[in-house]
């Protein structure tokens, strides 16, 4: 007789995962397409409770934030935050959240707690609840900009790295931030965060480039958003001298902001707003479409970690003019797959852009290099393999 065994499956761990996608005005979350990646695959192995902080209705929460296998809490902050100063506001939410968080961690009883941001928001709020095992992801600005500029934000980042069991960066820039901040080397985990590139891929547009009414002209695309780090207003400036050496160049602006509206009336000033269209913020699924109507992809951030706009225009066979920073450098190689400007620089920008334009075959080899460069290094099937492992790693340590 064969010996009775327990057959139950071992129960499913939990991953506690606190959401960063806001909207800057209603304070509503919004879908973002790398956290939905990251809970896509991490919904394959584990329980995941999504945790949303929101100064809105949650009625006005429309857009599916996560896929429809995760468990979505609400953490809603206090009316009268809004109503404050902001010396007041900052502070008060900042205790506030932190005590929120630590209630909810002692509730979930998750086998993992999994934040966003460094230097404020979730990344700090779970360092000081110390729950273990911790892992904290930088997404650019926060150690980049944020922790250069602030000496409070910067001793939130060292204190969110230092208590933080492992911490996931995208690029080497990133990687020598957190470092300068004080990160252990052994709790670093880096990779590019990467694109899907069965859906972004080279697809000539042809019926875009007639909807757009530029069927024959030669067009140049930017997929920044609409604020002072990503410089477009250089871009607008540049226009003028580039039309003046290349008359069918078109502009396609993709993107919102707060400058948005600025940045069309500065496109009037210029006496340029015929050759330029302003799309706003389009879907995901669009996004490939505008970037296969396109013969030039342009980047004129001051500051980056490896960008995602990059890197779908790239897996889009498009040649890219980039402004000259670290993390353009690990992408870009001059003359072989692109340019790289200063940043700031509207002249050299102009004349970089109508050096493509003008030389069919420059254009073809840039195309083919950032295919491979593209193939290569930014598949997220690829590269989602890394992140599994670092989760699976804490998880059993």
């Amino acid at each position: 007789m064969l010996p009775i065994t327990d057959a139950r499956p071992e129960p499913m761990k939990t991953i506690l995962y606190f959401y960063e996608g806001f909207h800057k005005k209603s304070g509503l979350p919004r879908y973002d397409p790398f956290e939905y990646r990251f809970l896509d695959v991490l919904c394959k192995k584990y329980r995941v409770i999504v945790a949303v902080f929101t100064r809105g209705e949650r009625s006005r929460v429309t857009e599916r934030l996560a896929p429809e296998n995760t468990e979505i809490v609400f953490i809603r902050d206090l009316p009268i935050v809004n109503r404050l100063p902001p010396m007041i506001v900052w502070p008060l939410q900042t205790i506030v959240r932190i005590l929120q968080v630590a209630l909810l961690v002692r509730t979930v009883r998750s086998d993992m707690v999994y934040s966003n941001w460094i230097t404020r928001s979730s990344g700090f709020y779970c360092a000081v609840v110390n729950f273990h095992p911790f892992l904290a992801t930088a997404w650019g600005t926060d150690i980049l900009i944020e922790a250069k500029e602030s000496r409070i934000l910067r001793a939130f980042a060292r204190f969110t790295l230092r208590v933080a069991d492992a911490v996931i960066v995208d690029s080497e820039v990133q990687r020598k931030a957190v470092l300068e901040l004080g990160c252990n080397p052994s709790k670093i985990v880096s990779f590019p965060w990467g694109i899907e590139l069965d859906k972004f891929k080279p697809e000539k547009d042809t019926a875009m480039r007639e909807e757009l009414g530029w069927a024959r002209e030669r067009i140049i695309v930017s997929t920044r958003m609409h604020y002072p780090v990503y410089g477009i207003e250089y871009l607008l400036r540049a226009i003028s001298l580039i039309l003046a050496k290349a008359k069918d160049a078109r502009f396609l602006i993709i993107g919102d902001g707060p400058l948005l509206k600025h940045h069309r009336e500065l496109a009037k000033e210029l006496g340029i707003e015929d050759q330029v269209r302003f799309l706003g913020l389009v879907s995901n699924d669009m996004m490939p479409r505008a970037l296969n109507s396109a013969d030039i992809y342009v980047t004129t951030s001051f500051s980056d970690g490896t960008s995602a706009s990059l890197l779908e225009a790239m897996a889009c066979g498009l040649p890219v003019v980039a402004s000259k920073i670290p993390a353009n450098e690990e992408w870009i190689k001059p003359g072989e797959n692109g340019f790289l400007v200063p940043p700031g620089d509207s002249m050299e920008l102009a004349e970089c852009i109508v050096s493509v334009l003008r030389n069919d075959q420059l254009r073809l080899r840039m195309s083919a290099q950032s295919l491979r460069i593209a193939a290569e290094r930014a598949d997220w099937k690829k590269n989602s393999m890394l992140f599994e492992k670092c989760v699976s790693d804490l998880l059993d340590s």
